[in-house]
């Protein structure tokens, strides 16, 4: 691979992407680049230059797979190839150490791209086990002197952006949380004076914790004490809004992506639930505004050319398309009474677009699509034929199965999930835990077949077209694929190659 492109592309993780999501320090970054391009005397069996090799491989993986470009194909050559590469040097990092754990996040944050290379909910479930296992989810400060204050802090921030993986990940899917807020006593990241990337992180942790609050409150149980529930949805909504008002004097371009955080929760908030089974008339239309919501999110990402998080697409637009024909087929003389049929009628049908255009990118999420106009159908019939909800009680029981608290609305089933990863390599679960030695092609036959990629070779790559049923096989030189993406190599101009204030917003 041409030396410019591995530093473009190196680039556009450090100065775009790592600041999201800070659990690496630069420094670190910088010198696993160099360890790769100038290498020196340094036996590449030493585990430094292993690390350097499969964080560089993925940082690059990552930072492909945030180009605006409309070619998924090439996108997606060039990031599995990256990422197979990076494989090859996984199993031979060592122990369970911070470094390990900072690279399995880094198959996290590439799964949230590609979830149908990365089982990404296994392995994100691996790397909070890990961090778990290490304590960082504890408070060191005054227990102990292990630690000096740079790496308390480089602790705190890696287990903060695990956390908010977890969160985003967990209440996507309606999974348990990989561990819970009264189990975590670490305090959140230390912000220089200044610093508004750093303060911005933690204003969306914040965000994150009134998220899992909500979460666990309403779907799995956990105790208010003495305070009625319906004072707490009260206070809940105000902390809302104190929360997007200080966002909002600071002037945080990151707003757009924080309204959306908040729509998810709002949705959460009202919705039908183990807390709350029977909405009333202004819990019903805080769960159609907070679809509706969520709706128009995705179309300006969509607008904005940058529709890139399709597992999480998949799981919220879903739910929230299925929370509204609920609610419509449930609660029908209170949506008419507020919001006309025009309105109504544009949000249900505009969910089912979002699926169209999402099954384009992602085969896979054809289940979301068919499952969701199965149910459309129905519930439109009733609402335009002017049923009463009584009257066709029986007619929509997979409706009431997908709303219920106790089913997550996922988009495929455990059993489905073989499907779902077809020609793909996804992890598996291992007696080891902490173990992925049977990521190797050695040791897996899936990935036989797949030659060791150099940074310096011409590509042959066995690789899984998003867009096609069966594997293809490409065989693509680096300086051939310069015009898959906007980034022109000479000027190495990152600001047409990714957008920052999108990085992470349906996250």
């Amino acid at each position: 691979m041409p030396l410019q492109v591995i530093n473009t592309l190196v680039d556009i993780f450090i100065e775009k992407i790592r600041p999201q999501y800070p659990f690496y320090d630069e420094e670190t970054l910088n010198s696993f680049r160099q360890s790769v391009i100038h290498p020196g005397a340094e036996d590449s069996e030493e585990p430094r230059a292993k690390v350097s090799h499969f964080a560089v491989s993925m940082m690059m993986a990552i930072s492909v797979m945030t180009s605006r470009t409309t070619d998924l194909v090439k996108q997606s050559v060039l990031a599995e190839s990256l990422y197979r590469d990076a494989l090859l040097y996984y199993d031979r990092l060592g122990p369970s150490t911070l470094t390990k754990l900072q690279c399995t996040m880094l198959l996290v944050l590439y799964s949230i791209f590609r979830p149908g290379d990365v089982n990404i909910w296994n392995v994100k479930s691996l790397a909070m086990r890990l961090a778990v296992a290490m304590g960082l989810h504890r408070e060191t400060c005054g227990v102990d002197d292990a630690f000096d204050d740079s790496t308390a802090d480089l602790r705190r921030r890696i287990f903060w952006t695990l956390y908010y993986w977890d969160r985003a990940i967990s209440i996507s899917s309606h999974r348990p949380l990989g561990i819970a807020d009264n189990h975590i006593d670490v305090s959140l990241p230390c912000v220089p004076a200044g610093d508004r990337v750093t303060a911005r992180f933690v204003r969306s942790l914040t965000l994150r914790q009134i998220q899992s609050e909500v979460y666990s409150v309403n779907f799995f149980g956990k105790s208010l004490g003495d305070t009625p529930y319906e004072t707490w949805v009260e206070a809940t909504e105000q902390r809302l809004s104190s929360w997007a008002d200080e966002v909002t004097s600071l002037g945080d371009h990151g707003f757009d992506f924080f309204e959306f955080i908040i729509s998810t929760v709002l949705l959460h908030l009202h919705r039908p639930s183990q807390a709350r089974p029977v909405l009333g008339e202004n819990a019903v239309l805080a769960c159609f505004d907070a679809a509706a919501s969520i709706l128009q999110g995705y179309w300006r990402m969509i607008v904005r050319g940058f529709l890139k998080y399709d597992w999480h697409m998949a799981h919220q637009a879903f739910e929230a398309g299925i929370v509204v024909l609920y609610v419509l087929r449930h609660y029908k003389t209170v949506l008419e009474s507020h919001r006309t049929t025009a309105t109504i009628l544009e949000v249900v049908n505009g969910f089912t677009n979002v699926f169209m255009l999402l099954s384009r990118r992602w085969p896979a999420s054809i289940n979301v699509e068919e499952t969701y106009e199965r149910i459309k159908i129905k519930v439109l019939k009733q609402f335009l034929a002017g049923r009463s909800s009584e009257a066709a009680r029986l007619e929509n029981d997979e409706l009431d199965r997908l709303v219920r608290w106790d089913a997550h609305p996922c988009m495929y089933t455990a059993s489905e999930e073989e499907k779902i990863h077809q020609g793909a390599f996804s992890f598996q679960s291992h007696s080891q835990e902490h173990d992925l030695g049977f990521l190797s092609s050695t040791q897996n036959p899936q990935l036989l077949g797949v030659p060791a990629t150099s940074l310096n070779s011409t590509l042959t790559i066995h690789v899984f077209d998003p867009l096609r049923t069966n594997p293809v096989v490409a065989n693509q030189d680096f300086t051939e694929m310069a015009d898959f993406c906007d980034i022109d190599w000479n000027t190495a101009r990152l600001e047409a190659f990714t957008d920052p204030s999108f990085l992470h917003w349906a996250m």
